[in-house]
């Protein structure tokens, strides 16, 4: 009899341990805010270019500087205009004439009329051989926006000459334009 109630109880216990989650997120009660970001090249500087290989597999490595200016649409419609500052490391590999381009940034976006900005690190990739970029980027708020976190990107989309719009979620979202 001991072993059908220890059974019972065994069975009792699994059934209960994958209806019950473990882990629940807290709920954002508003504070997660779609929002789309466009970017216009102002200026950059690409420091010293490093070549590696021969003619149809060649590596070049170059850390190149850029600005930017962005505006970023919030789901109201509202806007937000400001800058950002990138350090680009990029690896430019041509492998059999195809041509890929990856790049590790390193951002500061500032908004002046809201004395802070966001910093953070993003991943883009040109895949030149098939016309498709990538980015993503994950950035924490600094001054008026500490404690905010911007997370943004897109998947493969069409490669165009100007930056694709980046979309995502501004969390914890408590400076409006």
């Amino acid at each position: 009899m001991n072993k059908k109630i220890l059974m019972l109880l065994v069975s009792v216990l699994v059934v209960a341990m994958f209806a019950v989650p473990l882990a629940v997120a807290k709920p954002t009660n508003g504070q997660k805010t779609a929002v789309t970001v466009d970017m216009a090249q102002l200026t950059r500087d690409d420091g010293e270019v490093k070549l590696t290989g021969n003619e149809l597999n060649e590596v070049v490595h170059v850390t190149s500087i850029q600005t930017y200016a962005i505006t970023i649409t919030f789901d109201d419609d509202s806007t937000l205009e400001g800058t950002f500052s990138a350090v680009r490391v990029c690896v430019n590999v041509i492998q059999d004439g195809e041509q890929r381009i990856n790049m590790n940034d390193y951002y500061e976006l500032d908004f002046p009329t809201k004395s802070g900005g966001f910093e953070g690190k993003a991943k883009v990739i040109l895949d030149l051989g098939r016309h498709l970029s990538m980015a993503y980027g994950l950035f924490h708020g600094t001054g008026a926006f500490e404690g905010q976190t911007l997370n943004i990107g897109h998947g493969w989309l069409n490669f165009i000459t100007e930056v694709n719009s980046w979309t995502g979620y501004w969390l914890k979202c408590s400076v409006y334009p």
